[in-house]
Formats: structure tokens, C-alpha cells, sequence
């Protein structure tokens, strides 16, 4: 990419611009993995895209159904507890109750995964 090629940020067009070359970005691995495949030039373009993703929309609104949050829980915890999910939660880009519901789902569906305590020592 070119370092004289320069955007302009959405909105006013008399903002500043940009040069795109110092913008930093933090992909983690998978997104490397996709940026990597997109610039060799391994992914390819999905045929009759806008009916792909109404399929998908599909799905997704089945899903979401089927799994409607009608229940309401109040349960008292340790403030260390909550503060150690909502910086969790941040980390992980979603509200801290998404993250709270996400664990209870997989516990009881047996899919929450303990890791195994290091050895102890003495």
C-alpha cells in the first residue's frame, strides 16, 4: 500500500485526513489468518451473496428464538468477582451480563471447560 494514499474519516469532509500507513491496528490470530488468506488471494466470493445471507439471517433468528431470554436472575456475588467479569468482558467486547449468561449456558450444557490447575509445588 502506498503511503502517499490517505482517507478521510466518516462524517465532515473537512476533518483532517489520515494517513493510513500509521494507523494501528491489533489483529488477533484469526483475524491475521483472514487478512493473510485475503491478500494471497485465497478467498473467494460467495455466488448469490444477498441470498447467503438471508439464509444466515434465517438461522440466526431461529436460533435466537429458540433461546429467548425470559427469565430474570439476582444473585449476590463478591465485588472482586464482578470487577474481575466486567474487565473480562471488555477484554471480550461484550456487556459483562452477555458474558454471565454465555458461562451459565456452557456450564450447564457441558461445555464450559475447567483448565487444568498447574502442579503444586513443595
Amino acid at each position: 500500500m502506498s503511503s502517499s494514499k490517505r482517507v478521510s474519516p466518516v462524517g465532515n469532509p473537512r476533518e483532517t485526513t489520515y494517513d493510513i500507513e500509521k494507523v494501528l491496528v491489533t489483529l488477533d490470530p484469526e483475524e491475521k489468518e483472514i487478512l493473510e488468506a485475503f491478500e494471497r488471494g485465497e478467498l473467494k466470493s460467495v455466488p448469490n451473496v444477498e441470498a447467503e445471507l438471508a439464509r444466515y439471517r434465517q438461522i440466526a433468528e431461529s436460533s435466537m428464538k429458540a433461546r429467548k431470554k425470559d427469565c430474570r436472575v439476582n444473585i449476590r456475588i463478591a465485588q472482586q468477582d464482578m470487577d474481575a467479569i466486567k474487565v473480562r468482558a471488555l477484554e471480550e467486547g461484550i456487556p459483562y451480563q452477555t458474558l454471565m449468561a454465555s458461562v451459565l449456558h456452557k456450564y450447564v450444557t457441558g461445555r464450559l471447560v475447567e483448565k487444568a490447575s498447574p502442579p503444586q509445588k513443595g
